[in-house]
């Protein structure tokens, strides 16, 4: 996991269980991956051709959605290790954000102040999980 908080753990065994008994479960499953795998497309995508300040508005956005929050707990040394950037790279990046008045950085945190500001950041680097169907 990369954020705290609670999770599920299934052995594989059990999980084949779970889908040989539930045909919607396995269906459901089978559109999460699918969203995955766009967004995993996306994120290989903008990792050659956006801006670390793109990536990284969109990576934050991306994370609000997921986590279904505007205060995202990570160090400035993570971002750098998830876009596969230096960590000034990500300081500057914070900074460009936060003089949009998109983000707020502190010690340990980065807080989305305003989502559509954000998304203008990242440009065409982000999807919602409204937009994947997920």
């Amino acid at each position: 996991m990369q954020f705290a908080g609670a999770a599920w753990r299934i052995s594989a065994q059990a999980l084949q269980a779970c889908l040989n008994k539930s045909p919607r479960l396995h269906r459901e499953l089978l559109l999460g991956v699918g969203s995955f795998v766009v967004r995993l497309s996306l994120t290989s995508w903008a990792h050659g051709r956006g801006t670390i300040e793109q990536r990284l508005a969109g990576w934050l956005l991306t994370a609000g959605d997921c986590l279904d929050t505007d205060r995202i707990t990570i160090t400035h040394q993570a971002l750098s290790e998830a876009l596969g950037v230096r960590r000034p790279s990500v300081t500057l990046a914070l900074q460009a954000l936060d003089g949009k008045r998109a983000v707020r950085s502190q010690r340990g945190y980065v807080r989305i102040l305003d989502g559509q500001r954000l998304a203008a950041a990242a440009g065409g680097y982000f999807l919602s999980s409204a937009t994947l169907g997920s």
